[in-house]
């Protein structure tokens, strides 16, 4: 059985630009709404790791909509709630202009730090990644091969979740189109020798 864990492609947003921090929730709303960068496909090696994949799993935003398509996989794929990213602080008070991607990362240390403010919380987000990860391992086995095509700090807590449960990791990624890998042996399989 294997659960292959996909970042979704580098959405077409600007990244640079410095905004001010009442501008970051606008800026996250153009990061949900944007397509996916057509100038940076998957590379080959990863339509390679998938190709015996009986099932593609996604979130509802449109990044992992397109990248689950830009993948171009004839498997089954299917839409769960689950999967989606763990959500950001949108409004907190910051003196200066930033580039957004300093902004993300100050709003995700917030996050960590309790700043919730009424959304998911990291403790709620980890016992979501281990519903998701016992769900995986349920369709692992309908299907052999399993892969969600998602967001990376959800994947990094399925994961610890997915190791927590006896999964080996036999491939590690970081970053857009990264693939995290993880394998165990079918009970029926482990039983029979």
């Amino acid at each position: 059985m294997i659960i292959s864990l996909i970042r979704h492609g580098r959405p077409a947003v600007d990244y640079w630009t410095r905004i001010s921090a009442a501008e970051f929730d606008a800026w996250l709303a153009a990061y949900d709404a944007a397509d996916v960068d057509g100038s940076l496909p998957p590379p080959p090696e990863l339509r390679d790791a998938l190709s015996d994949c009986g099932l593609v799993i996604t979130s509802r935003s449109r990044r992992a909509l397109r990248s689950a398509e830009m993948l171009g996989l004839s498997a089954r794929r299917v839409v769960m709630d689950d999967v989606g990213e763990t959500p950001l602080p949108r409004k907190f008070p910051w003196p200066v202009a930033m580039a957004p991607l300093s902004f993300t990362v100050l709003a995700r240390i917030l996050w960590h730090f309790g700043a919730a403010n009424g959304l998911e919380t990291r403790r709620e987000a980890v016992d979501r990644a281990r519903r998701l990860a016992l769900r995986l391992e349920t369709l692992a086995g309908e299907s052999g091969h399993v892969a969600v095509v998602g967001h990376g700090y959800l994947h990094r807590f399925t994961a610890a979740a997915l190791r927590n449960s006896g999964w080996s990791r036999t491939r590690t990624g970081r970053g857009y189109w990264s693939l995290s890998q993880f394998q165990k042996p079918d009970a029926g399989a482990a039983g029979s020798g």
